[in-house]
């Protein structure tokens, strides 16, 4: 009989595709559950890496914060002349606590940190959202939550967790350090504090066409070495006016002219220097802080003042033998071409319908007295009255009276055959011939009493006051001016002559100078000249070589500035400088401008055609640049400058001449500016190597190419969820 196989072979097949479905089956399900843990994993990754951001976000925000306490609190003591040597970093440290503390916290007198403040340093639309069950939250700061360490400032158990959904989450939990900064007060003392200023301008700075230009922060102005014009606000074509608020230094390297309807102010804890101001044609100025002259406040036709604060005009004949700065520099204050001459300082109304409004003030200071200016044979000739507050009409109360002149007139017409030596009954000495051309080719001669001293030419006006008040008052009411001052006792007067007060009637006051008056006169020329040198108050930290440079190059150098557009950049208009991301997640810039190449730079607001933040017009050498764009927070350049409606924060430094129009705003910051100099280019040069010295500008000790602020903020007892 045959063996009959066909029911073994179809039970081996079925074996067979029962197996492979098996192992199939078996395949399907592994696969999907590698696929299920990869999944879970990645979505645990993107959670984790979400929550980290998070984290690293806060860590470059408490950077950011650091940074702007850290200046704040380091140029406010390096400037206080009352903190001296190794009590400056222990003054540091103290108020660095303080006011971290107080950025940190949720209310005052809390030890907890605000959440709300972690939660201002993330991205846009990284919080939670209850619509779509995704993003950060960061939980509620246990209480005594911040500690002031020996090592730093300590946030206790920050708890971020970043949701997906419902079902993927991660938390992590971790304490974070905010170390105390590394300071050295000594590498920045020769250096000017660049970081406090929002525009340093070599030469002349004009003002015109708007009403709303404003200027926070310190300002330098220089002149054009001709008539000594530095600050000009000038109506054109429509009133001007200039805003100066919370300046730390306005040096004004010359005059402050005012005329055609312009006004001038200055706000808040402003400390203003000048050489004169000249005000004229309805213009308006009113300052609060400080006011400082080296000579006068002249007040024209229809002029208004407005003063508040203390005002040192600080002018004085002593300093010519005391002040170091005038003995170094040979002058004399008997050329008028100078630019600091003169150095007398007095208040004149020099027209009618002017008025001084002085009941504010709460320390006044005049070391001079007004003068008659005349000119004989092109040589200045001054003659001096007693009055550091007066008018010009009282110029009348110092001429010859008629019972000292000798058959002629006071005035007398000029001719041929009068003898001038025989008109008056005094000696040479005791008076001075003054020669007034007129109208159709007429002279007269004017006689004038003349005086050694201040003092003497006062007590004469005061005798005068006493038997010709009438007449005085007819003078002032003539002129319909008004002049306040303090209520007496309310502020301290030091005057070399007398002071004048006017409304109904006129009243006339002596003053008298302590000891320390003549001191703080002579301390004050040291600080006008050395800020008009470097932008310091310390002459004698100036070298003899900074003595001879203008302030812009005493703090550029050249070659260095020039070292920006060797190679490929020779033909580039400007270089950029970058800094790290901030804590508001942008770059900050600094650009230095092609001096070869540009003749003039227009600062504009809104953005550039093309997204490069500048445009270049080679035929006309323009460089229009757009620093809202770039978030440019230093501009340097050799080359005039206009600010053309542009709302600019930072600092711009030139060699050249600035206009100010359209209601433009220069705004300091001083924190954004100390980072930028940290800020490099391509090639991985500093911003701060165009400065002469300029490795102190890393304020914080560091010299490294890496911020020292990027060290301070860690990360203890990290654990994740």
């Amino acid at each position: 009989m045959k063996n009959n196989n066909k029911g073994s072979v179809i039970l081996v097949v079925l074996i067979t595709v029962a197996l492979i479905s098996v192992l199939a089956t078996m395949i399907l399900a592994t696969t999907s559950i590698s696929y299920k843990i990869k999944t879970l994993a990645e979505s645990n990754n993107m959670t984790f890496y979400s929550c980290e951001t998070a984290l690293d976000e806060i860590k470059v925000g408490l950077q950011a914060e650091s940074a702007d306490c850290y200046v704040t609190k380091y140029m406010g003591i390096i400037n206080d002349d009352s903190i001296i040597g190794d009590a400056k970093v222990t003054e540091f440290y103290k108020e660095y606590k303080l006011d971290m503390k107080s950025r940190l916290i949720k209310n005052n007198g809390d030890n907890k940190y605000s959440v709300e403040n972690l939660e201002s340093y993330l991205s846009d639309g990284m919080l939670y959202d209850s619509d779509t069950n995704r993003g950060i939250v960061i939980a509620d700061a246990p209480s005594t939550s911040i500690l002031i360490r020996a090592d730093g400032i300590l946030l206790k158990s920050v708890d971020v967790t970043y949701y997906k959904d419902d079902n993927n989450s991660t938390r992590i939990v971790t304490d974070i350090l905010i170390k105390y900064p590394p300071v050295d007060f000594d590498k920045l003392t020769d250096n000017p504090p660049l970081m406090l200023y929002s525009l340093i301008s070599n030469k002349q700075v004009s003002v015109n066409n708007d009403l709303n230009n404003k200027i926070t922060g310190a300002i330098y102005c220089g002149n054009n070495n001709i008539n000594y014009n530095s600050l000009i606000i000038s109506g054109d074509n429509s009133k001007a006016s200039l805003t100066i608020s919370n300046a730390y230094k306005a040096v004004i390297d010359g005059d402050i002219i005012l005329d055609n309807q312009s006004k001038l102010y200055t706000t808040g804890n402003s400390d203003l220097w000048a050489r004169n101001i000249l005000i004229d044609s309805t213009t308006y100025l009113e300052t609060q802080g400080y006011l400082n002259l080296v000579n006068d406040l002249w007040i024209g036709k229809n002029g208004k003042v407005n003063i508040a604060g203390s005002y040192y005009g600080f002018g004085n004949v002593n300093n010519y033998n005391t002040s170091q700065y005038l003995i170094d520099n040979d002058i004399d204050g008997e050329s008028s071409d100078d630019p600091r001459a003169e150095h007398t300082s007095a208040i004149l109304i020099n027209g009618k319908g002017a008025e001084l409004n002085m009941e504010r003030i709460s320390y006044l200071l005049l070391g001079g007295s007004a003068s008659i200016g005349t000119t004989d044979n092109n040589n200045l000739n001054l003659i001096k009255m007693g009055e550091s507050i007066g008018i010009k009409g009282n110029q009348l109360a110092y001429m010859v009276p008629d019972s000292l002149m000798n058959n002629c007139k006071n005035p007398v017409l000029y001719s041929d055959d009068l003898n001038i030596d025989d008109c008056v009954n005094l000696n040479s000495s005791d008076y001075e011939t003054v020669y007034y051309p007129l109208p159709g080719d007429v002279t007269m001669v004017y006689f004038f009493m003349s005086f050694d001293t201040v003092e003497e030419a006062a007590d004469y006006f005061r005798a005068y006051y006493d038997n010709n008040s009438n007449y005085v008052n007819s003078i002032m009411d003539n002129y319909g001016v008004n002049i306040s001052l303090p209520p007496e006792g309310i502020a301290e007067i030091n005057a070399a002559g007398n002071t004048i007060e006017y409304s109904n009637t006129s009243s006339v006051s002596s003053n008298t100078f302590s000891e320390d008056s003549y001191i703080t006169m002579s301390d004050r020329e040291d600080i006008y000249g050395t800020l008009c040198t470097k932008l310091m108050e310390d002459y004698t930290k100036i070298t003899e070589d900074e003595k001879s440079e203008s302030v812009f190059d005493n703090i550029v150098d050249y070659d260095k500035y020039r070292d920006a557009f060797v190679g490929n950049y020779s033909d580039k208009p400007l270089r950029i400088y970058e800094t790290e991301v901030t804590s508001q997640n942008i770059t900050l810039t600094g650009i230095v401008v092609n001096d070869e190449m540009v003749k003039r730079v227009v600062l504009n607001d809104g953005s550039s055609n093309d997204g490069t933040g500048y445009k270049y017009n080679s035929s006309k050498d323009i460089l229009k640049i757009y620093p809202n764009e770039l978030n440019a927070r230093i501009i340097t350049t050799y080359n005039n400058v206009r600010f053309n409606g542009c709302n600019y924060t930072g600092l711009a430094i030139t060699k050249g001449n600035t206009i100010i129009k359209k209601g433009s705003i220069l705004t300091s910051n001083s924190a954004d500016v100390s980072l930028t100099m940290f800020a490099e280019n391509d090639d991985g040069e500093m911003y701060c190597d165009i400065f002469k010295n300029g490795g102190a500008y890393l304020i914080g000790g560091s010299y490294n190419e890496e911020s020292v602020f990027s060290d301070l903020v860690v990360f203890n007892n990290w654990t994740k969820e």
